[in-house]
């Protein structure tokens, strides 16, 4: 394997994305370019520059048959990792991953280790569903703030009181259970949430955002360009996007044009087709 620098990392994550398309067109299940990956499609036609991951976004109900099939429908070279395929995931939502690529972090968790895109799921804005995302975010924030190898990107804006009470309780909690089976049980709640249409949708209950939508602005879906491929958008982008990034049109400061993970990339070069 080779290092890989930022641009061939992400036509990386597009030819994951890519498969993810074909298994989704195959078995009619909606999805749409989300958070960042939507920012990039709109203000700059494709990834943003320094953007290193890419993420979609499904309704619940697709969210479900998406991973019904996805293992069986992946092509080689892929692989679906959530906490039913890979027991030392830290991550209840799903991931595609790249077989033939590595990413080098202690934070990397997990059997698949290659490149990856997020697959997140969406439920109804309900007090229920709220009540367990609420739940599950303390859940998450108690690991991160006790885990060493998480300190430093989340403590900026938090008080060392707060921190350290987040400490204590990750203690006294994962003495009697492991993260993993917490994160699995996340997972598998996912398959018990309230369905009841609302008009709001909201991030699914094992993801760690509050951020809530009309659904309205995201169905029916529409097509954007995305490094030249049509690709499903939301409706509303721009309120979509407004709702993420506030003035998402404004470039942020040279200083923030940074990757978010900034880890060691290596992957296999790709073998010439022969005809």
């Amino acid at each position: 394997m080779k290092k890989a620098n930022i641009r061939e990392s992400q036509l990386r994550m597009l030819d994951i994305l890519i498969e993810i398309d074909r298994v989704c067109k195959k078995h009619n299940i909606k999805y749409w370019l989300e958070s960042g990956t939507l920012l990039g499609a709109l203000r700059h036609g494709g990834f943003i520059p320094w953007d290193d991951d890419l993420d979609v976004g499904m309704l619940r109900e697709d969210y479900i048959k998406f991973l019904e099939i996805v293992e069986d429908e992946l092509g080689e070279g892929y692989a679906c990792q959530t906490p039913k395929t890979d027991k030392l995931t830290q991550n209840a939502f799903t991931k595609i991953r790249d077989l033939n690529s590595e990413i080098k972090s202690v934070n990397n968790y997990g059997e698949f280790r290659g490149l990856f895109v997020d697959v997140f799921p969406y439920d109804s804005y309900t007090p229920r569903n709220e009540k367990m995302q609420k739940k599950n975010t303390f859940i998450i924030l108690t690991k991160w703030f006790s885990d060493l190898t998480f300190k430093k990107p989340f403590i900026k804006n938090i008080s060392k009181n707060t921190i350290i009470a987040l400490c204590k309780v990750n203690k006294i909690v994962y003495k009697f259970i492991s993260y993993t089976k917490v994160i699995e049980k996340m997972y598998y709640q996912g398959f018990e949430v309230d369905r009841e249409e609302t008009g709001k949708i909201m991030y699914g209950i094992e993801v760690f955002d509050k951020k809530v939508l009309d659904y309205n602005d995201v169905m029916p879906l529409k097509t954007g360009k995305f490094e030249g491929i049509e690709f499903p958008i939301p409706n509303n982008s721009e309120r979509v996007l407004e709702v993420f990034y506030g003035n998402w049109n404004e470039l942020p400061p040279e200083d923030k044009r940074i990757p978010s993970h900034s880890d060691d990339i290596y992957i296999e070069e790709k073998k010439a087709v022969s005809n």
